[in-house]
């Protein structure tokens, strides 16, 4: 295990290094790189390392962190670069933001549990945004982030100020009302509506996962790994096949699939 000196080095090895990349005598391809075109980078790192993380993949996610980990110095070196402000002040804004945000640990209230630690997170966050602009609560999420993870984050934030269901029940009740007025939308057959109707039930189903304690971003990602997986055996058994197969062999070698994955 390194000391708190050695990784305190270690860091600033990793920030030098940085420098030296931009500098002159640097590598052309890093020293010609802005804030817009390292964005793709940010992001593809940030999806391989989730990657390791999912597959739990240890010495995969080690590789990721710190390839992750380069990303943002990289972006720290530029903004030092432009003089907006210097790696030490990020990281100094940082500590101060989380001692404000978490008043549980380094102040006077408390948190008994997970969910109480949350709702003073979201307190203590709403406060400062009131102060700064008076905003919603509901303001400064990411539009990239994807809609599923939006959806729980919007629902999160509302549940913040006792927005939200008690048990889970109330929203289960609420997904299948969202559900019959989507079935009324198809049997329209109005495009615009199916569409916000279908939004909706999605937006639900997100309530019901976010209560049940459940990330709905992960478990589709799952059903879609499984998807891929069961899949496969569909198509190796196309390749060998002399004709073509009908639906109802596929579906045959699906459940032949799932059974053995039990």
């Amino acid at each position: 295990m390194t000391t708190m000196s050695e990784d305190a080095r270690k860091f600033d090895e990793l920030l030098d290094l940085t420098r030296t990349l931009r500098g002159p005598g640097g590598c052309p391809w890093d020293r010609a790189q802005d804030f817009q075109t390292m964005r793709r980078y940010l992001l593809e790192e940030a999806y391989e390392l989730l990657e390791a993380i999912d597959s739990h993949d240890r010495d995969g996610m080690l590789d990721e962190l710190g390839d992750l980990l380069f990303i943002v110095l990289f972006y720290l070196v530029l903004a030092e670069e432009k003089g907006d402000f210097h790696p030490s002040d990020v990281i100094a804004n940082t500590i101060a933001k989380m001692r404000r945000r978490h008043p549980h640990v380094f102040d006077s209230t408390t948190a008994c549990n997970e969910r109480e630690a949350f709702l003073s997170w979201e307190s203590a966050k709403r406060k400062e945004k009131w102060a700064r602009d008076g905003g919603s609560i509901l303001d400064g999420l990411p539009s990239a982030l994807p809609a599923l993870t939006k959806a729980r984050r919007l629902q999160e934030r509302a549940s913040s100020v006792g927005f939200d269901w008690k048990v889970v029940s109330g929203a289960l009740s609420k997904l299948e009302e969202e559900l019959g007025e989507f079935r009324t939308a198809l049997a329209m057959e109005t495009p615009e509506q199916i569409h916000a109707e279908l939004g909706d039930v999605l937006f639900s189903l997100v309530n019901v996962a976010r209560l049940l304690g459940l990330d709905p971003e992960a478990a589709l990602q799952g059903t879609n790994a499984k998807f891929r997986r069961r899949f496969s055996h569909i198509e190796k058994h196309l390749a060998q096949s002399p004709h073509p197969l009908t639906l109802e062999e596929m579906d045959k070698i699906w459940d032949e699939v799932k059974r053995d994955e039990g």
